[in-house]
């Protein structure tokens, strides 16, 4: 809940690999990311983080939810090669998502984990907008990712 207007948004690793690999019935084991969030906490970096273990949508959906926040997210910069259905909306990746004031130098790696910039928090009254490529708005799945209920 304490994401800020005016945080980026970055996620750890790579998005979508376990959606892929149920889809192909393979078998897919997460990364485990606790030196990653240790660090988070010891430095002070983040504001808020979440792991992605329900898809991207939904994790972020519910720091924006509980920050009462909006934020932008851009489709181009989320890392990995798998679809961006499955970027966005696959669970079970377990990475980290997070958010930290603009004043804080992340970087580009925490314990050897590729860290990326893929969105700003806002106040947008419409909770969440998609960029793609050119800048041009994307309409969000309407499946935001695994509910529990």
């Amino acid at each position: 809940s304490g994401a800020k207007a005016g945080d980026l948004i970055y996620v750890t690793g790579r998005l979508g690999d376990a959606a892929v690999a149920l889809a192909r019935r393979r078998h897919h084991e997460p990364p485990l990311r606790i030196a990653v969030g240790r660090l988070l906490v010891k430095k002070r970096l983040a504001h808020s983080a979440i792991d992605l273990s329900d898809g991207l949508l939904a994790d972020l959906g519910h720091i924006l939810e509980e920050s009462q926040l909006g934020a932008v997210v851009y489709a181009d910069r989320l890392p990995g090669s798998a679809p961006l259905a499955a970027k966005l909306t696959g669970g079970e990746d377990y990475e980290i998502l997070f958010t930290a004031p603009q004043s804080v130098k992340v970087p580009r790696k925490i314990h050897g984990v590729p860290v990326t910039r893929v969105g700003t928090i806002d106040d947008l009254k419409e909770g969440l907008k998609l960029i793609g490529r050119g800048g041009i708005s994307i309409r969000p799945p309407s499946r935001r990712g695994f509910s529990h209920f």
